[in-house]
């Protein structure tokens, strides 16, 4: 039984869409669709993601010009959609409501026990394992910002009958969006210095997660990552009730015994009021391991015990573009992760470097140059685990580069840490492309050929385009990888 009375659910709308492809949009669309809304949407470009929409009955405007928003109720915009957007302007000119995403999330979530995923690394994936690990016994709604390749999509309709009513929703810090949803229990995953193009400072940011974290529910403790030396000192100092998942004894939630093998991991659960219990996930490196920690405590906190999360966690697929593997034959694999900050980028090499002495290479892709600058040494010390790295072009994501360094600075310090990198400057894909053949060409002359190799490509931008170029210049890919993950939002 729910702790939390459900509201009225709401009237059903005319509801537009902004942008309606952007990896945090596309899934808001798909949710008001099976709520009952009448949904339309546009964006600039044809993809994967829009077919999906139109597949569902979406009617999807080929151009943004604001024409045909005179019968809608509602426009629902990202935060990468300019105010100057011909489409809003038209709203705010006919009168409409004009809400952001984060808003829309929060009046979706009205009716459901909330169970909102937080973090500055890990909060997709920790969402996607929380959802996944209650799907048997409760199997909740989940809203991701990405795709969760067990449900095909970011979005997975649950079971609303037998007074479950549940929801697991990952919230975005970039624009402070999260500071809209009030869940009945939080999870917090990590903490880091990011973002800087929208608060300014650490300080703020943290005020911001500490704010959020102070609109959930008094009746449930916070869900936290007890190795987070960040997450730790926010709570010490705001004085929250937690519980903890981590690998030290002072977890509640404690994995010990890690083992990985092939493309799985294997653990044992440790909890003071359960028997321990043997988890085995299909994720590779400790920050999984973390991130599937989460779904026991919160499972805790519904009734579900961790025996049936680990038997529930078995039907977990992974999530696009987070160590997704495109490719592999004998000792050649390729992989592409949304890796675009250092912690992201250090476990996801970390993870690699566990299970594999291959030679390791990383391609990454800088995404914003304000975050290149504010975490410049930090980008500098996250490749350790790599043998070689290539330095692609920072992905602007919007920003006039100004005085702000950029990759060829960025490969000439790596240099003079002897770590091996190289910048391209590509007018177009194909230049790219050739670039990191060459640069693979190359680096065979230092990286036995012969030799176990791993490429991996990291960032939020363009990167899944770059590898889906990368693999037909290679001769193993006929046609496209589909839309790269495009990071806000």
């Amino acid at each position: 039984m729910s702790l939390f009375l459900p509201r009225q659910p709401l009237q059903r709308l005319k509801i537009h869409f902004v942008g309606a492809a952007g990896t945090g949009m596309v899934g808001l669309a798909e949710w008001a669709v099976r709520s009952g809304h009448r949904v339309s949407g546009s964006d600039t470009a044809p993809s994967p993601r829009l077919r999906r929409l139109q597949a569902l009955g979406v009617k999807i405007l080929a151009e943004q010009n604001g024409e045909g928003l005179a019968d809608c109720d509602v426009v629902i915009v990202s935060s990468a959609v300019p105010k100057d957007n011909p489409e809003v302007v038209s709203a705010q000119k006919f009168g409409k409501k004009v809400l952001s995403r984060g808003k829309f999330l929060a009046e979706l979530s009205r009716t459901f026990l909330s169970v909102g995923v937080c973090g500055s690394h890990g909060k997709s994936t920790t969402a996607a394992l929380v959802g996944a690990g209650l799907r048997e016994a409760l199997n909740p709604t989940v809203y991701l910002g990405a795709e969760a390749l067990h449900y095909g999509s970011s979005f997975h309709s649950g079971d609303l009958s037998g007074g479950h009513n549940i929801l697991i929703a990952e919230l975005d810090e970039s624009d402070g969006s999260f500071l809209h949803f009030s869940p009945s229990i939080a999870v917090l995953t990590g903490l880091s210095a990011d973002h800087a193009q929208h608060y300014g400072s650490e300080e703020k940011l943290e005020e911001a997660f500490a704010a959020h974290l102070s609109s959930a529910s008094q009746l449930h403790p916070i869900v936290v990552c007890h190795e987070d030396e960040q997450v730790r000192q926010l709570v010490q100092r705001s004085g929250f009730d937690t519980l903890r998942y981590g690998f030290s004894e002072e977890a509640d939630f404690q994995a010990t015994s890690i083992k990985s093998r092939a493309n799985t991991t294997e653990f044992t659960l440790k909890c003071r009021e359960y028997p321990d219990t043997e988890v085995r996930i299909p994720l590779l490196g400790s920050h999984n391991v973390l991130n599937s920690l989460a779904a026991f405590a919160v499972g805790k906190r519904l009734g579900v015990s961790p025996r049936e999360v680990a038997r529930s966690l078995l039907t977990f697929q992974g999530l696009k573009q987070r160590m997704e593997l495109l490719f592999q034959v004998r000792n050649f694999s390729v992989y592409l992760d949304y890796a675009h900050n250092p912690q992201k980028i250090r476990a996801l090499l970390n993870g690699l470097r566990h299970c594999s002495s291959a030679k390791l290479i990383c391609v990454f892709e800088p995404h914003r140059f304000s975050r290149l600058e504010s975490m410049w040494s930090e980008f500098l010390e996250c490749f350790s685990s790599a043998d070689g790295v290539v330095v692609l072009p920072v992905f602007a994501a919007g920003e006039l580069p100004q005085k702000q360094r950029g990759s060829e600075e960025f490969c000439a310090e790596l240099k003079k840490r002897k770590k091996t990198s190289f910048c391209l400057d590509a007018n177009n894909l194909v230049n790219v492309c050739l670039g990191i053949s060459d640069t693979l060409q190359m680096a065979g002359k230092d990286f036995s050929p012969q030799g176990e190799h791993i490429i991996v490509f990291a960032g939020a931008g363009r990167v899944r385009e770059f590898a889906s170029i990368f693999l037909r210049q290679l001769g193993v890919l006929k046609r496209g990888l589909g839309e790269e993950e495009s990071s806000k939002p």
